[in-house]
Parts: C-alpha cells; structure tokens; sequence
C-alpha cells in the first residue's frame, strides 16, 4: 500500500503529459488499483471535468476507479460520461464499467441507464454502449433473472454461447430494419 501522497503525486506527474497513450495498454488494465481513492478523488475529479485532460489520461482515470476497491463518490459524473453521445465508444464503455463498480453492480441505476440509452435515438453509438452494458452484466449478480421492474424477460445464458445472442443483439440494436430485410 503506497503511503496517501504517493499516488496523488503521480497523478499530478501524469497530469503535466495531458495525454499519455502509454497507459492504456490492455495487458495494463487493473495497474492503477489503488489510486482511486478518498486521497486521489478531488485530482480525478480535475481530470474528469478537464476538458483539455486526453482521452488516455480520462481512460487511465476511469480504468482506476473501475478496479478501486474504494467508493470515491463521482457516480453522476460517470454515469453523465456514459451518457455523451460526442465521446468515443471506448471511453464510454471504460466509463460504463466504472460506472458500474461505483453503484457495486447495483441493477436499478444501470437499467435506468441503458433505458436512457435505448431512448437516445439521436446517438449513434449508444447500441455499442448498451451491449457493454449486457456485456457486463451477464456473468454478474446485477442482471436480474426472469425479469425486471420494467416487464423485460430477457434471461441470458450462462454458457459459451451467450457471447452468439449478445452479438444478435447487438446486430439487432444497432441494425434493428435488417431483420426485414
């Protein structure tokens, strides 16, 4: 465990690169564990709203609160990144599953956000986000069996071939006139 100012230093070092494209290499994932924290919150925080802070930096930030073991409290940020239909699909979908992890699963906020994404009709990219969404819910307690407030019965399977019916899914979200085709 690194003592409380080691991680807000480093933070602040990364800060001055503004974009560093070396941090997001997915054998890294999981590397900044600890440095979403109740010490680190006001700096990420920064980072978030920066709008000169680059889409690395914002991913190294989301990728730490993601696999933080600590609730540092920015879920409406968050969940307002998953939302912005002018981001790209990767930084949503780091923000979805930090999102996530900042709700613990919880499934009410996340369904109330892919309803809000099923909405978005002027969004071309919220399919993506939506199917990260089952994605990552699928193999977790949050995803509700036999159905939800809401009347959904979708059940997913628990196998090797759920990954076919979430990629008709996704085919059907994000092409839903080519099944009349």
């Amino acid at each position: 465990m690194l003592p409380p100012n080691a991680p807000c230093a480093l933070w602040a070092g990364l800060r001055e690169l503004r974009d560093p494209w070396f941090l997001t290499h997915e054998d890294d994932r999981g590397s900044f564990r600890d440095l979403a924290n109740r010490h680190t919150a006001k700096i990420i925080h920064e980072f978030l709203h920066d709008q000169a802070t680059g889409v690395h930096l914002k991913i190294a930030v989301l990728e730490a609160i993601a696999n933080s073991t600590e609730n540092i409290g920015l879920h409406a940020i968050i969940r307002d990144m998953v939302r912005e239909k002018h981001d790209n699909t990767w930084l949503r979908s780091t923000a979805l599953k930090a999102f996530a992890k900042s709700v613990q699963n919880d499934w009410s906020p996340l369904e109330a956000l892919d309803g809000e994404l099923a909405q978005a009709t002027d969004d071309l990219n919220a399919p993506d986000v939506r199917v990260d969404l089952l994605l990552l819910t699928q193999n977790s307690a949050a995803w509700p069996r036999g159905g939800s407030r809401s009347g959904n019965r979708l059940l997913l399977p628990r196998r090797k071939g759920a990954l076919s019916a979430v990629s008709m899914i996704h085919s059907l979200l994000c092409h839903p006139m080519s099944i009349w085709t």
